[in-house]
């Protein structure tokens, strides 16, 4: 079930919003690397950051998972589902923007965070993602080509991912 956006709206200034984050990774001879896509922040300015987005009302994790990366970067990225509830992290984005953690000036969320092994497939962008890019575990975009606060974050899935 879907909210009229009005109704969404009022839902995302009264309560923390759940929400299911994805970094997917994949060997390569070179070593693994992850995908990163690229999209608009609430301000406008293009940032990379991993996929994801809000789960809906009886929608189980795992298809929330599989339907934004569908949604983001097409069908054919082969990604193992997720395997129960335990994120590889979990992130708290508060509305008030920071220096020392992940906001969202839009909503307070609280985001399930996976590292998700994929293998084969192409990635095509679509819906919020304006470039979808595979990266060295150890080589991703500078700090302040990220938003929402994720840098580190991902920088420590990504090494996580590395191993």
């Amino acid at each position: 079930m879907h909210l009229p956006e009005r109704t969404y709206e009022l839902v995302r200034a009264s309560v923390p919003i759940a929400s299911v984050d994805l970094l997917p990774w994949r060997e390569r001879e070179g070593g693994r690397e992850v995908l990163l896509i690229r999209r608009l922040d609430r301000r406008g300015s293009p940032c990379w950051c991993w996929i994801g987005g809000r789960i809906y009302i009886d929608e189980p994790i795992a298809e929330a998972a599989r339907r934004h990366i569908v949604e983001t970067v097409g069908t054919d990225l082969v990604a193992e589902p997720i395997v129960g509830s335990h994120p590889d992290l979990v992130v708290e984005y508060q509305r008030t923007p920071r220096d020392d953690g992940p906001y969202d000036e839009a909503q307070h969320s609280i985001g399930l965070t996976y590292l998700v092994a994929t293998s084969g497939g192409e990635v095509e962008p679509g819906g919020e993602a304006l470039d979808a890019r595979w990266f060295p575990c150890a080589d991703l975009p500078g700090d302040d080509d990220f938003s929402f606060g994720q840098a580190g974050l991902i920088r420590g899935l990504a090494l996580r991912a590395g191993t």
